[in-house]
């Protein structure tokens, strides 16, 4: 698991920084955030194995040829985007993870719905940085991903409503009890 204290980060955000940042509208610090969580998440995908260097430069050079042609604005939407879209995704895991549990009885009800809250706060904590984006494909891809993993959250919490991937994991139609 990558964090803050990677040593990799320092020397990666110091590179990405002078490339990704420059002319970026609104407060410098977010968009600074912003990059500082989507390089952590980069490392924590390329992991410590001997490709990791591999996977960096692969995401590096995507990331680049995305941004490439487009306007200030659009920079910064496409930052704010990618840096929200794999929180939403981690978020995602967990919820998922959490909902199979609470399916499959191996948690108590209680427990599923204290930490189905506790997610769906985490999720709903996200909504500034989405309503700041403008560009309608990057927020329609984000609406669904965010819309899935508050299901499965909401699934814990009160066992009924169930997101498409829980019903392709084999839970089928929800139960609902009168």
């Amino acid at each position: 698991m990558t964090d803050d204290h990677d040593p990799r980060l320092a020397p990666l955000l110091a590179e990405m920084a002078p490339l990704v940042l420059p002319g970026l509208p609104g407060p410098p610090e977010e968009a600074q955030k912003e990059l500082r969580d989507l390089l952590t998440d980069w490392l924590r995908e390329a992991g410590n194995d001997g490709d990791s260097a591999a996977v960096i430069a692969l995401l590096r050079k995507e990331y680049l040829e995305a941004q490439r042609g487009r306007s200030d604005a659009e920079r910064r939407d496409l930052l704010r985007a990618q840096s929200l879209e794999r929180m939403v995704r981690r978020l995602g895991v967990l919820t998922f993870a959490l909902a199979s549990r609470a399916m499959d009885k191996a948690i108590p009800a209680a427990q599923a719905r204290t930490e189905g809250q506790e997610l769906m706060a985490r999720l709903d904590a996200l909504a500034p940085r989405f309503q700041a984006i403008t560009d309608p494909h990057l927020v329609d891809t984000l609406r669904n991903d965010i819309q899935e993993a508050r299901l499965e959250a909401l699934y814990a919490v009160d066992g009924k409503v169930m997101s498409l991937r829980l019903r392709h994991r084999g839970g089928g139609a929800p139960k609902v009890t009168p």
